[in-house]
């Protein structure tokens, strides 16, 4: 298991810096000029050259792409040109709310998407398949950021249940903090859970239709039994892995929702840094979605291995 991981994990550093080097390019043929952005619309030409200047972006783009990918190499994501603080020290402060969201996210997509799917397996060709479906597929199209108005209105505004927006750290609300990310958590939450009951179904329908499963039933056990110990803990591999995906999908920045609601983590960092032509921040949250998405890889592979202890890594 360490030598596997260890391959695994010398296998991803190649991943980070293609991955460095088209994000790099990518925000450098971007339409805009950060400079004019910092320093104003009245600013004189000399004044615009000297903050050129000093910003090194007067330099030839090979240049400025040298010195930065080999600072990426020491750790060193360079400094926010409107922030005026290191890249890593602004993802990192802007961490927890993003973190805590998405456990709340995929808290509601888990309790929502394993039973709807686990029914309409059971229910294969009913209605209760069909509104399981139906439900799945209608959390799969609505956009996020109308499930979060509605959530806004009904909760927040009429209710009052909910503050609209906003955000406290854990340090200052401790577990008052849950108030802020419910609906946020549900906002996106929905969507993934849309994706899980999906994958429930259809990995559960393979698994249904196994011998071993047509003899326990045979056997006279119940129908609990038979889904839970038998069905469904063989099919948890698709689920575990489209459940490791909809995880690193939310820990890499749940953009909109983090905009729409306020909410000061990584996905609204990266939404100004967007506005506002922050190259290196901009760079830093790109390379920070990468590194988070094959880390999250990295554990459900792992992972399979606790499932099913039949499965050997090299």
């Amino acid at each position: 298991m360490l030598n596997y991981i260890s391959k695994r994990l010398l296998a991803l550093i190649p991943v980070i810096i293609i991955s460095a080097i088209i994000a790099f390019f990518i925000t450098n043929i971007m339409p805009g000029d950060p400079v004019r952005l910092m320093v104003g619309d009245f600013a004189t030409e000399k004044q615009v050259a000297e903050m050129r200047t000093k910003l090194g972006l007067d330099r030839p783009i090979y240049e400025r792409f040298g010195g930065w990918l080999g600072n990426v190499a020491k750790g060193d994501l360079g400094e926010s040109l409107f922030l005026h603080e290191p890249v890593t020290k602004a993802i990192f402060d802007r961490l927890e709310p993003t973190l805590l969201l998405a456990v709340v996210g995929m808290f509601f997509g888990i309790v929502i998407g394993i039973p709807l799917g686990i029914i309409a397996a059971m229910k294969h060709r009913t209605i209760f398949d069909q509104l399981a479906i139906s439900t799945s597929l209608i959390g799969m199209t609505i956009p996020s950021f109308f499930i979060a108005i509605i959530l806004i209105l009904v909760f927040g505004v009429n209710l009052q249940w909910f503050p609209v927006a906003g955000y406290e750290p854990y340090s200052k609300a401790g577990f008052g903090v849950i108030r802020f990310l419910v609906m946020p958590g549900f906002a996106i939450g929905l969507m993934q859970s849309a994706l899980i009951a999906r994958m429930t179904r259809s990995a559960m329908l393979d698994v249904l239709g196994q011998d071993y499963i047509r003899t326990a039933r045979a056997k006279g056990l119940s129908e609990f039994k038979v889904i839970l110990p038998h069905a469904f803990k063989n099919s948890l591999n698709p689920i575990v892995t489209v459940i490791g995906f909809s995880l690193a999908t939310l820990l890499g920045g749940t953009w909109i929702i983090e905009t729409v609601f306020n909410i000061p983590g990584v996905g609204a960092l990266a939404i100004k840094a967007i506005l506002n032509r922050d190259y290196p921040l901009i760079q830093g949250s790109l390379i920070f979605t990468v590194v988070i998405y094959l880390l999250v890889n990295l554990l459900v592979d792992i992972s399979y291995s606790f499932i099913n202890p039949y499965i050997k890594y090299k």
